[in-house]
C-alpha cells in the first residue's frame, strides 16, 4: 500500500532524523515499502549524547557517584585519514579540594592523526590524576602533549599500542614541582607492528622540597622489526632539598630494531643563584 508503518525504536532527535531521511530516500525514488525497511534495518545506528553545564545536581541526586563526579571519561575514535585536535585543561578557578581527574581512551585508525594538549593549573588542595591508552592502527600518528604545573600531588600515567606497521606515537611532558608537590609519571609503549616509532621526551624543574618519579618503558616486542624506541629526560634541581627519581626501561624481543634512552639532571650552581639573588630574585 501506499502507507507504512515504521517501528524504528527512535525517539526525540534521532525520530527527526528518520523523517529526514525518508524524505530523501522518497525524492530519490525509493518505494513505501523499501523505505519501511531500510529505517528499520538501521534503527539502531543512531545515539544521543546529553550534555550538562555541571554534574553538581547529578551527585547531589545520587546518579553519579562523588569519585565519578570528578573524574573526566573520554572515548575518541578517529576514523582512517582523519584529523582530530583534543585539549583537557584540568583548573581549580574558585577554591576547594579533593580529587580530580581524566581517563583518555584513543583508537587512531589507519594513517588517522590525533593531536591531545592536557594542562593541569590545579591549586595544591587537589590531587590530580591523569590516564590515557592509545591504540594505533596502520600508519596512525598520536602526538601527547603534557604540561603538569599544579596539584599537590599528581600522578600521570600512559600506555600505548603501536599495532599498526609505521605507526607514531611522540610524547612531550614538562613539569614544575615545587614547594611539597608530588609529580609521578608511567609511560609504557609496546611496539607490535613493523617499523614503529615512539619519542618520549620529559623536561621538568624540580625546587623546594618537592618530589619527583619518572618511569618511562619502551617495550620492542617480537615481529615489531625495524622498530625504533627514544626516550629522553632532563631535570634542573633548583633546591638541594628536592627528591628526584628518573627511571628508563627499554625491553628488547625482537631483532633489527634501535631502542635509545638517556637523562640530563643538573643543579642550580652557587654562584648562578648568587648572580640572579643580586638582581632581587629569591630562591
Amino acid at each position: 500500500g501506499r502507507v507504512q508503518v515504521v517501528n524504528n525504536q527512535r525517539i526525540s532527535v534521532t525520530q527527526l532524523q528518520s523523517v529526514m531521511d525518508a524524505k530523501a530516500m522518497a525524492e530519490k525514488g525509493w518505494t513505501a515499502v523499501e523505505i519501511k525497511e531500510e529505517l528499520e534495518r538501521t534503527k539502531f545506528d543512531s545515539d544521543i549524547y546529553i550534555t550538562v553545564d555541571t554534574l553538581k545536581y547529578l551527585k547531589k541526586g545520587g546518579r553519579l557517584t562523588p569519585a565519578a563526579a570528578a573524574i573526566a571519561a573520554i572515548d575518541v575514535v578517529a576514523r582512517p585519514q582523519a584529523t582530530l585536535d583534543l585539549c583537557i585543561a584540568l583548573d581549580s578557578p574558585v577554591a576547594g579540594q579533593g580529587v580530580v581527574g581524566s581517563v583518555l581512551r584513543v583508537c587512531a585508525h589507519e594513517y588517522a592523526t590525533v593531536n591531545v594538549t592536557c594542562t593541569q593549573t590545579l591549586d595544591d588542595s587537589w590531587i590530580a590524576l591523569d590516564d590515557t591508552g592509545l591504540f594505533l592502527d596502520e600508519g596512525a600518528r598520536v602526538n601527547v602533549q603534557h604540561t603538569v604545573l599544579g596539584a599537590g600531588a599528581s600522578a600521570t600515567g600512559l600506555a600505548g599500542d603501536l599495532l599498526g606497521d609505521t605507526a607514531k606515537v611522540t610524547i612531550d611532558t614538562d613539569y614544575l614541582g615545587a614547594r611539597e608537590q608530588v609529580r609521578d609519571f608511567n609511560y609504557e609503549l609496546r611496539h607490535r607492528g613493523r617499523k614503529t616509532e615512539c619519542e618520549i621526551d620529559a623536561n621538568g624543574v624540580l625546587t623546594g622540597t618537592s618530589k619527583k618519579v619518572y618511569r618511562g618503558t619502551i617495550d620492542l616486542v617480537h615481529g615489531c622489526k625495524g622498530a625504533t624506541g627514544t626516550e629522553r629526560e632532563t631535570v634542573l634541581l633548583a633546591n638541594k632539598g628536592v627528591d628526584n627519581k628518573t627511571v628508563p626501561v627499554i625491553l628488547c624481543d625482537e631483532d633489527d630494531v634501535a631502542g635509545n634512552h638517556g637523562a640530563t639532571i643538573g643543579h642550580v650552581r652557587d654562584e648562578q643563584l648568587f648572580y640572579l639573588a643580586c638582581r632581587g630574585l629569591d630562591q
